[in-house]
């Protein structure tokens, strides 16, 4: 059997949010709340991907590959980001209306 071709890279924006604490309250899983209304748990173990924490509560435009997850979050390897700018629209999560 041959092996498995690897999905090709999507291109998905939206929020960066926390998606799980440490003891101390500090996030150590991030997840994209995406405009597709999907959620896709950042895989932080690239080096692409190790910024993206400073990145918290930010809209971003995130390219990489997208691989089912078990739960409730697809996981998304991420290959290239960008940060986006700040939209005349405002939401809860936008960190310049807290």
């Amino acid at each position: 059997m041959a092996p498995s071709t690897p999905p090709p890279p999507t291109t998905l924006c939206g929020i960066l949010i926390p998606i799980q604490w440490d003891a101390a309250g500090l996030p150590k899983a991030i997840a994209l709340a995406a405009d597709n209304e999907g959620m896709y748990r950042i895989d932080l173990r690239g080096t692409v991907s190790r910024g993206l924490m400073q990145l918290l509560r930010r809209r971003v435009e995130l390219t990489g590959r997208i691989r089912p997850g078990t739960g409730r979050h697809s996981w998304i390897h991420i290959t290239d980001y960008r940060v986006l700018p700040h939209s005349k629209a405002r939401t809860a999560l936008d960190p310049e209306t807290a």
